[in-house]
């Protein structure tokens, strides 16, 4: 495709909407892999849960590194209770 564009377009003219409406945030990554580790940006309770809905880590304290060098390399869910963040990780 090729777009062109004026100074008398309107901004929002090639805006990406998603399906349910919700537009990401700066902060919306919050977890990232780092060799053996999940490096998570984010206070308080943790739940790491698999695509089969089992927790399978949990944490009450603050953590900022997990280590899942004995998790399966699989897709996961990570939860910050607290905050209400939620974002998929694919650990390999």
């Amino acid at each position: 495709y090729t777009f062109t564009a004026t100074g008398n377009d309107n901004v929002n003219r090639f805006v990406i909407r998603l399906a349910n409406g919700q537009e990401p945030t700066a902060n919306s990554q919050f977890v990232y892999q780092s060799g053996d580790e999940l490096i998570i940006n984010a206070e308080g309770a943790i739940e790491i849960i698999d695509m089969m809905g089992r927790v399978v880590y949990s944490s009450e304290a603050n953590v900022s590194r997990v280590n899942v060098s004995n998790f399966n390399n699989a897709a996961y869910v990570v939860r910050a209770l607290n905050e209400g963040k939620v974002q998929k990780v694919v650990i390999y």
